[in-house]
């Protein structure tokens, strides 16, 4: 087999890590599906092929035997920090390209920390869902909006950023339709009136 890990990665999407990860097997199991009913990650998350080849991999990794319940715990006995930098070195990481949006950063490890951490570079990507989101709630003028978002993106590297991102085809799929400026200016009054009234 080809052996190409001394070639450096660069994650070119990746999440900040939450800086709790001491974890039981339920919330572990958890970040191994998309599904939110707790049912999933219960009974069927154990029985899947990538949660067991995961077991595998992190059992070798933390030196432990290849059940859930040493791998839990010799995951909480690094602790957060330990166990991120040995994770990140591990996978040889030159550079993680971060969408800060999600999870909450209140919960994570800042860009600049998890870059410590790694020895790696780690720098940021803007979400243009989240800073058009913000921009509604901060102004009721749609053409103030546009300006805004236009001009954030126009200066993206000024402001921190190395890259744009988009979700559209999360909620639309590929079928991403065009909107005139009446239509987009219409929808955002309709919106923008209920997004308001909902945070009030």
């Amino acid at each position: 087999m080809l052996d190409i890990t001394s070639i450096p990665v660069v994650d070119n999407h990746c999440h900040p890590v939450l800086l709790n990860q001491h974890m039981d097997a339920l919330r572990f199991r958890s970040y191994c599906t998309e599904a939110t009913d707790p049912s999933f990650a219960e009974k069927h998350v154990p029985n899947t092929v990538y949660y067991l080849w995961l077991l595998r991999q992190m059992a070798t990794f933390c030196g432990c035997e290849r059940n859930e319940d040493d791998i839990l715990a010799a995951r909480s006995r690094l602790g957060s920090d330990t166990l991120l930098e040995h994770l990140l070195r591990a996978a040889n990481i030159d550079t993680l390209v971060l969408d800060p949006a999600y999870p909450l950063s209140s919960a994570c490890y800042t860009p600049e920390r998890m870059g410590q951490l790694g020895h790696c570079r780690a720098v940021k990507m803007l979400r243009l869902e989240t800073l058009m989101q913000e921009l509604i709630l901060d102004y009721s003028d749609f053409d103030e909006v546009i300006e805004r978002f236009a001009d954030q993106v126009r200066h993206v590297y000024e402001h921190g950023y190395c890259a744009l991102k988009s979700i559209v085809a999360y909620r639309t799929g590929l079928n991403i339709a065009e909107w005139s400026k009446d239509e987009a200016a219409a929808a955002f009054l309709y919106w923008s009136a209920r997004t308001i009234t909902a945070w009030r």
